[in-house]
């Protein structure tokens, strides 16, 4: 009988400690990953490469608040060039030998730029879309579009 013996029960809290050190030990390294990689879209290619290898739940929920993240950063910038954009709306900065008509849509355009390879590899990102949904960072980027 497996109840009766006390190895049972000794060798189940073993694995589980087990699990729970392994659990540790990848968000640690999540972390350090993560912490290696400034960039949203690098950080969105690891995410991706992690999304892959993960079995487990935990790591799984660990991973989602990882996406969380990106989708925050992402909207931040987002936030932080439509402030941009608004501030010098009526006079961007440019050189002095640039048209004035022609380089402030070169400058809204430029602005728009920054963020669009980024927009990119989150709309194409297979755990963005498992993680953040497949509306990642939409919103915040088609109203910077319409501006």
């Amino acid at each position: 009988d497996v109840t009766s013996s006390g190895s049972f029960g000794a060798d189940c809290d073993d694995f589980k400690k087990t699990l729970q050190k392994h659990d540790d030990r990848f968000k640690d390294a999540v972390n350090n990953a993560f912490r290696m990689t400034p960039r949203i879209n690098e950080a969105t290619n690891l995410l991706d490469v992690l999304y892959r290898l993960v079995s487990r739940d935990t790591m799984s929920h660990y991973l989602q608040k990882k996406a969380v993240l990106i989708q925050v950063e992402f909207e931040s910038q987002c936030d932080h060039v439509r402030e941009e954009f608004e501030m010098n709306r009526r006079c961007p900065p440019l050189s002095m030998d640039e048209p004035t008509l022609s380089g402030r849509a070169v400058w809204a355009k430029s602005l728009l730029s920054r963020l669009d390879y980024e927009y990119t590899i989150i709309t194409n990102s297979d755990a963005m879309k498992a993680y953040a949904g497949s509306d990642a960072g939409s919103e915040s980027f088609k109203s910077l579009q319409s501006a």
